[in-house]
């Protein structure tokens, strides 16, 4: 809700993608912005600063947007905020690139074709057909072989029930030869590479570097046998103990099974502790279950099915409920047998915990989604990582599109 002047009051978000709608509102004050995200009967509140920088209200950015547009300009660039990424601005930019007509729904209408960037979304273009008053006719956006197409049509067409499309099998990728044993595997070397688009910056962390090669292309080695020291400043970060609607560890259920969870090793260090916590994740999550597209650690607690991301985020939130500070890392996976292909890696998402083994803090990896036997292997390739603070979980995943459907991976060593 904005005021006559454009002034934003209210901006409200609701995410399905767990069983339990996420509900969150931001409310605009003098002071800051109230921020509440409601789930399952629960509600928390927080405050936060208001963001910094010329943006504009959504409703004010789009008028902004259209008057450019009406008076000829062939560059327009606008900042706003969007719901769905939370308190953090993002700036647009639509290039004209020519005029005529565009076929949608079995109609043809005059329409400006535009090329649309998005700086939250690095390395994505879209394609927007808009008619005379701004209005979208016809969309696509390609994220590495990706397509998504958008089509405005009517009320009856755009809620029939019609089958999903099967995505995540065009996000596996087939690296130049299979890996043997790979939950076994100490030390593996790979080169990652991109058919189109710049390689995205990947993180360096406890036991991964990173070497990059050329504009599309790095190199990654993963040695558990020779894990490096954390960043100084992740000892003092906050953020890593920090509760948010993806990770509430002030949550009661979450702080009973935390406790649950480490009953048989009390009083342990850290480390003992943390690996009973990533053991009782993997079983607590009974249903294991590719239906969940991204449920809350809170919301996880409760229903006790997820996939991988549910693992992740619930083992982190059980981690900082125990004080131990706790991140998710996204990436790939290699598997031997995944929706019935063999031999992939496919994009996964595990947990690391910052842990100090004597001689100081170290970023280790838990993957709650092996079994006993098995916390981690190399063949865990990070792509980003996250603390998964106030809105963090959209940035997360936006610096993974580049990556779907246009990763090619050479194995160049595994032992």
């Amino acid at each position: 809700m904005e005021s006559a002047a454009g002034e934003l009051r209210t901006m409200r978000s609701e995410q399905q993608l767990g069983a339990a709608p996420l509900v969150t509102t931001w409310r605009f004050t003098g002071e800051g912005v109230e921020v509440v995200d409601e789930q399952g009967g629960r509600r928390t509140a927080r405050f936060e600063p208001t963001p910094e920088g010329d943006w504009l209200a959504p409703g004010a950015a789009a008028r902004a947007a259209r008057e450019q547009m009406e008076a000829g300009a062939e560059e327009i660039s606008v900042t706003t905020l969007d719901p769905s990424q939370g308190l953090r601005a993002v700036t647009s930019t639509r290039r004209l690139r020519g005029q005529g007509p565009v076929e949608a729904m079995g109609k043809v209408v005059p329409a400006s074709e535009w090329v649309v960037t998005i700086d939250s979304f690095p390395g994505v273009e879209s394609v927007e057909f808009l008619d005379a008053s701004g209005e979208l006719v016809r969309g696509t956006t390609d994220m590495g072989g990706i397509v998504v197409e958008m089509l405005a049509s009517d009320r009856a067409v755009a809620t029939a029930d019609v089958p999903a499309p099967e995505l995540l099998a065009s996000t596996l990728v087939t690296p130049d030869r299979p890996i043997r044993g790979a939950r076994g595997v100490r030390t593996g070397a790979y080169v990652l590479r991109l058919r189109q688009g710049e390689m995205p910056d990947l993180p360096e962390t406890g036991v991964q570097r990173v070497e990059r090669l050329d504009g599309r292309s790095a190199r990654v080695v993963v040695d558990l046998t020779s894990p490096r020291l954390a960043a100084g400043a992740d000892a003092d970060d906050a953020a890593y103990l920090g509760s948010s609607r993806m990770i509430d560890a002030t949550d009661p259920k979450i702080v009973e099974l935390a406790r649950e969870a480490v009953k048989p090793v009390a009083g342990e260090p850290a480390h003992v502790r943390a690996e009973r916590m990533r053991r009782f994740v993997y079983a607590y999550i009974d249903a294991k279950s590719l239906d969940v597209g991204f449920a809350t650690a809170s919301e996880t607690a409760r229903t006790r099915q997820g996939d991988c991301t549910e693992h992740g985020v619930l083992l982190a939130a059980l981690l900082r409920a125990e004080g131990i500070p706790s991140r998710v890392v996204s990436g790939v996976l290699y598997v031997d047998e995944f929706i019935g292909r063999e031999g992939v890696f496919g994009f996964h998402m595990w947990t690391q915990a910052l842990l100090d083994t004597g001689d100081g803090p170290r970023w280790v990896d838990l993957d709650a989604t092996l079994d006993d036997r098995t916390p981690t292997d190399a063949t865990h390739i990070a792509m980003a990582v996250s603390a998964m603070a106030a809105d963090d979980e959209f940035n997360t995943m936006a610096s993974l599109a580049p990556l779907l459907g246009g990763l090619e991976i050479v194995v160049e060593r595994v032992e």
